[in-house]
């Protein structure tokens, strides 16, 4: 599984990602996983884990946007490892203010921003394979809605 995007949006998180291939042309499949149930709480912990990457590389005043919640992460993989854009929302002087990274390359991916990626990946496999938030297993009015379908 190679996990191109992850998109927070209210109670919905959306993970687009790739099958591997099954056949010997190569053609891989790209999946789009929606679910409004909430994750465990280290999804979110390792997501805003890359907020302060998102201020530097914006070049943000960090006392401004300490308070921004990382909403977006987009992962470019290639045989010399993984490049990422950050997504970024905070409230500045009460308007929703949304800041995207520029492309951010293996290069210069410091082996500590590295970490926190493989840490995001593992989070999202863990989300899509059902490990979610304490859940009640006798609840009957709980509905989840998960949507997972294949994009050519």
């Amino acid at each position: 599984m190679e996990i191109n995007k992850i998109k927070v949006k209210d109670n919905d998180i959306e993970i687009m990602y790739d099958l591997p291939s099954q056949s010997s042309s190569n053609e891989r499949k790209t999946v789009k996983f929606s679910c409004d149930e909430s994750p465990k709480p280290s999804f979110f912990d390792v997501m805003n884990g890359l907020l302060n990457d998102a201020i530097k590389f914006c070049g943000l005043d960090f006392d401004m946007w300490s308070e921004g919640e990382v909403i977006g992460v987009t992962l470019k993989h290639s045989d010399d490892g993984i490049g990422i854009n950050i997504t970024v929302q905070s409230k500045i002087n009460d308007l929703a203010v949304v800041v995207n990274t520029p492309h951010i390359s293996k290069a210069v991916v410091s082996d500590e921003l590295e970490e926190r990626i493989n840490k995001l990946l593992a989070e999202s496999e863990a989300y899509i394979q059902g490990q979610r938030s304490q859940m009640s297993l006798f609840d009957a009015k709980e509905e989840v809605v998960v949507r997972q379908f294949q994009m050519q």
